[in-house]
């Protein structure tokens, strides 16, 4: 159980901006080409990853009850998420990644707030059942070249 959540909550990390802050850009500028967003995404995701393997390997020495899993995911996994869409969100990213990064975007955010409507018992049944509410935005990201973000291995 314990690993399912860990698993759970890097796979939650790794998805549409799964991405941990980077502020090197500073807002104004030139659109960054895609390969140069494709690795500053790569690498925020891939810190967040890192942030919630660790966060969640602390949280978890015992066998998680569903008020901690609750606890977990609303104090700890899902802010990071919407601070990890927003860090990509800044970046400048190329044009022709604009429209199908934006629907990505979109789509997790709508996750998002489909699990934080569910009460702690309702987690623990979805951490429990190894079910990954991002798979099909996982696949998305991974085909536009945003791996860090999309792979949960």
């Amino acid at each position: 159980m314990k690993r399912t959540l860990v698993v759970l909550a890097v796979a939650i990390a790794v998805i549409g901006g799964a991405c941990g802050g980077d502020d090197d850009d500073d807002g104004g500028g030139e659109a960054l080409t895609e390969a140069e967003f494709l690795a500053q995404g790569n690498e925020i995701c891939a810190e967040a990853s890192a942030d919630l393997d660790a966060a969640a390997g602390e949280a978890f020495t015992e066998e998680p009850d569903p008020a901690a899993v609750g606890e977990f995911f609303r104090d700890t996994a899902l802010p990071s998420i919407s601070d990890q869409l927003d860090a990509i969100e800044d970046l400048e990213g190329p044009d022709e990644l604009e429209e199908e990064l934006d629907s990505i975007i979109a789509d997790t955010r709508d996750k998002l707030e489909e699990i934080e409507g569910l009460d702690d018992e309702e987690l623990f049944e979805l951490v429990s059942s190894g079910e990954d509410p991002f798979a099909d935005i996982n696949d998305e990201l991974v085909a536009i070249g945003l791996a860090g973000c999309g792979d949960d291995d």
